[in-house]
Parts: structure tokens; C-alpha cells; sequence
């Protein structure tokens, strides 16, 4: 509950904020924080609900709560806000990037491009499976659909 609050109160405020038309990159610090305030109400009247449940049903939720409750107190109105602004920026230069891309190159070439030129490409082929070697300090990385050879 604690690593997802910030997310959860995020994704609360964009929702209410677009509920009432206001664009969720104008929202200012003071509209975040009545968002936080909302947010730390409606946990502690699950608190209170909570209390109401016999003990060992409580329990888990009491902890989940709690666990919100003080990752919401660490939170504050600027950093969703100032949130908010990086992330529409970083968007925005990630569409400035892709849009300069070369289209229909091969992975090499993507490869090279991106600055991962130190991964080798084994196979392309489309009827084979892709394989593509990793240095050993990525080793660890996951690629999801690609088979990897150490």
C-alpha cells in the first residue's frame, strides 16, 4: 500500500481533476493538496470502517491503511504537481525523439542508434525466433518475447 500511494493519489487527482475540466498540467500545488486531503479522509474513514470488522479481518486492512496513511503524510502538493509537469515534458521529448527516428532500419542499426551497439544481433529472421547476445553487466536485464544467450 505504501509504494503504491503516491500512484493511487496521482491517479485520483487526474481523474477528478479531468472530471472537473481542469487540464491536469495547469493543476497547481493547492489543487493537489486538496487532493491529498480528500485522499488521507477517505483512509481514515476506511480506518474507522475497518474498526467495525472482527479482529482478524481488520488486521490486514488496518496495516494496508496505515501503511497509505503514512506514505500520504510524506507526500505533498508540489511534488504531484511538479510530478505531472516532468512527466508531460518527458513525453514530450520522447515524441520529439521518436519522431526523428529513421523507420525500417534493422536492429543492428537501431541498436547502434540507441548507443547499444555492444549488443550483438544473432538471428532477424522472421520466420526464427530473434536472439540477441547481452553484454555480462546487462545480463540480468528481462526482454519480454525475445530469447537471450548469455
Amino acid at each position: 500500500a505504501a509504494a503504491e500511494e503516491f500512484g493511487d493519489v496521482l491517479a485520483e487527482g487526474m481523474v477528478a481533476f479531468m472530471h472537473d475540466g481542469v487540464a491536469v498540467t495547469a493543476a497547481t500545488q493547492r489543487q493537489w493538496e486538496v487532493v491529498l486531503t480528500q485522499r488521507r479522509q477517505l483512509i481514515a474513514d476506511l480506518m474507522s470502517a475497518a474498526d467495525r470488522l472482527d479482529a482478524a479481518a481488520a488486521k490486514p486492512i488496518a496495516a494496508a491503511l496505515d501503511a497509505a496513511g503514512r506514505r500520504s503524510a510524506e507526500i505533498t502538493g508540489f511534488q504531484l504537481a511538479a510530478y505531472v509537469r516532468t512527466w508531460r515534458s518527458d513525453l514530450e521529448s520522447w515524441r520529439t525523439r521518436l519522431r526523428g527516428l529513421k523507420r525500417g532500419g534493422s536492429l543492428r542499426a537501431a541498436l547502434d542508434t540507441l548507443g547499444l551497439g555492444e549488443w550483438s544481433v544473432l538471428s532477424e529472421e522472421p520466420s526464427s525466433a530473434m536472439v540477441i547476445r547481452i553484454p555480462a553487466e546487462f545480463a540480468s536485464v528481462k526482454l519480454p518475447g525475445v530469447a537471450v544467450a548469455g
